[in-house]
């Protein structure tokens, strides 16, 4: 079997950095007799297996008979009514969304922008000095041309938080339908109902159908011909064979029997009993029971921890980033050689023709300066 590229290393590595058994609260289990990080072993041993460890570790806790008598429930009949008592010992499945960004959020996001800033200060400063240079005669319209380009500000700003605004509504409508669409059937209290998967609780017995994402994690109960596509967790690009317990303990007895020797490149030889969260069924249907869900789950884990930790800048992003200090150095160094510039030639002509206006040349001073930000500014962009 094909070895797993380097994409597919990275997303173990992911994977394996969960250390479900790390601390173990003491817990009442209630009804229950196994606990929830029992059940998070069996799916870290997948994640990193190398022949069939989650297959042997539920076989030495006793399989399926384990896990249906440990987790009160019934392969006939499902969860009975008990779920407020599953919640508060396994937890719900329930993901946390993040509140969207308020339009006043996107819009100083927008007014961060250097160059948005520098006008909207250059702006004000210009009211000031034409209202306080100008004559009394043309006072009343001296605050114009400031004004004009506190407005275009405005403008500015406003059309891109308004642009943002209207993509991330568009993006969180788009996801509420596609989240709507993840409805599962499950047994319970005798009778199979189709709930959404994030009602889905640990005890529930889950049907299982070609095309489905699996709602949290869990092992096959019954199986026919099931293959799922795990690249979206571990980053293997080849369908993985899932199976029954019974079903994966006689393909390793018929391996072991044509004396078939096992190594990380043949971990996948052995079909696995374990379905992890937010992977895709490819072929097959079947019946399976969840064992993890929400943040205990493979998926719930991987979030949380993006979420919490801070990834490491690659040497490409270094590059990057040293490249954009450059441009944006190059960038000040050029907007103060050019107000230099201009101020040299200023003084000159002023020189030349001795003259001086306040409201006129204080003006041409303050141009000059907006004109050397905007030129810094734009390089900004780039940094």
């Amino acid at each position: 079997m094909q070895s797993p590229n380097k994409s597919a290393l990275s997303h173990r590595d992911q994977a394996d950095d969960v250390r479900p058994l790390a601390v173990q609260e003491q817990l009442d289990l209630g009804p229950f007799k196994i606990t929830p990080q029992q059940l998070q072993q069996i799916f870290h041993l997948n994640t990193r297996r190398s022949t069939c460890e989650e297959l042997d570790y539920l076989v030495q806790q006793g399989g399926i008979d384990w896990l249906i008598d440990g987790l009160h429930t019934s392969i006939k009949d499902g969860i009975n009514d008990d779920q407020d008592q599953r919640i508060q010992v396994y937890g719900h499945n329930k993901r946390i969304v993040r509140p969207p960004q308020t339009y006043c959020e996107l819009l100083w996001n927008a007014l961060e922008d250097f160059t948005m800033r520098v006008l909207l200060i250059a702006s004000i400063a210009s009211i000031v000095i034409e209202v306080a240079t100008a004559d009394n005669e043309h006072r009343h319209l001296a605050w114009i041309e400031g004004f004009a380009i506190f407005v275009a500000v405005l403008v500015c700003t406003n059309v891109a938080a308004m642009n943002d605004y209207s993509k991330e509504k568009q993006f969180r409508k788009l996801n509420a339908a596609s989240e709507k669409s993840k409805i599962v059937a499950v047994i319970r209290n005798k009778q199979l109902i189709q709930i959404h998967e994030e009602q889905v609780l640990v005890g529930d017995i889950c049907k299982l159908i070609e095309g489905m994402e699996i709602p949290a994690d869990g092992v096959l109960l019954d199986a026919s011909d099931v293959k799922v596509d795990e690249s979206s967790m571990t980053g293997e690009t080849h369908s993985i064979t899932k199976g029954t317990i019974n079903q994966c303990l006689k393909q390793k007895q018929e391996l072991q029997d044509e004396g078939v020797q096992f190594g990380e490149q043949d971990r996948f030889k052995i079909p696995s009993p374990a379905l992890l969260s937010g992977t895709r069924v490819l072929e097959g249907e079947g019946l399976f029971l969840i064992c993890v869900v929400g943040d205990l789950s493979c998926l719930g884990q991987i979030k949380a921890s993006l979420e919490q930790e801070e990834e490491e800048e690659t040497p490409l992003q270094v590059k990057l980033t040293m490249i954009a200090e450059d441009i944006g150095k190059f960038g000040l160094i050029s907007a103060v050689l050019i107000f230099f510039v201009l101020m040299i030639r200023f003084a000159i002509e002023r020189g030349i023709a001795n003259e001086w206006d306040h409201s006129k040349h204080w003006m041409e001073i303050l141009n000059f300066i907006i004109l050397s930000i905007v030129h810094c500014g734009s390089y900004s962009r780039y940094s």
